[in-house]
């Protein structure tokens, strides 16, 4: 767990249900949280994941959102108002040495 924007941040592998629930459950528990899939990731119930980030831009879960990150620099400025979650399709290791 490194401090990413002035608190821990973790990393999130797969943004299907398993993965958008704990991504979920961290972000309220006050950590930075990045969520990294494959680009256009294949998800079948997609309102129940965070997945639509990839197509539209953000998600919205339970009432809590992910922006999607095109850029790993973008991904410190979606963090920084603890509001969301970012969502990219950078490697967990590229966002690691951002």
């Amino acid at each position: 767990m490194n401090v990413f924007v002035g608190r821990p941040a973790v990393v999130v592998l797969g943004a299907g249900d398993v993965g958008s629930a704990v991504a979920l459950a961290l972000h309220r528990a006050g950590l930075a949280v990045v969520l990294c899939d494959e680009a256009d990731p294949s998800w079948s119930r997609r309102g129940m994941a965070f997945t639509n980030a990839w197509y539209l831009g953000s998600a919205e879960l339970d009432g809590d959102a992910a922006m999607f990150c095109a850029s790993v620099k973008s991904i410190p400025l979606v963090l920084d108002g603890h509001r969301l979650i970012a969502a990219t399709t950078w490697s967990w290791r590229g966002v690691a040495r951002a």
